[in-house]
């Protein structure tokens, strides 16, 4: 399954500019209530290192979100903001340390399984 993200610029716009719902040490959650469809959005700055790692850093996220996708409320829409302290972790703490403060960051939204 994929997960969906915005279709239109509205919508695009309106995530951008909602307020900061969450931050955490490596990533800023901004949510936006009613969208159209539930959806998400990652933003991941040049300064979090080369493309090979920030296109990882979104597959991480993503991956992150389809397999808790079924739990997160219908009613909200997410941009995920990647802050450039992920360029201070090494390869092998990137992944865990993403994943575990998305699950940290993500409770206040609703209760995951795990």
């Amino acid at each position: 399954m994929r997960v969906p993200s915005p279709k239109t610029r509205a919508e695009i716009i309106s995530l951008l500019h909602a307020p900061t719902v969450v931050e955490g040490s490596f990533l800023i959650i901004k949510a936006r209530k009613n969208p159209p469809q539930k959806s998400l959005m990652v933003s991941v700055s040049a300064r979090c290192g080369n493309a090979v790692r920030r296109n990882r850093i979104r597959r991480i996220v993503r991956e992150w979100f389809r397999v808790n996708w079924e739990s997160i409320p219908e009613d909200m829409s997410f941009l995920v903001k990647v802050l450039p302290s992920t360029r201070n972790l090494s390869k092998n703490k990137l992944s865990p340390s993403i994943r575990n403060e998305l699950h940290q960051l993500m409770k206040q939204f609703y209760l995951p399984k795990k």
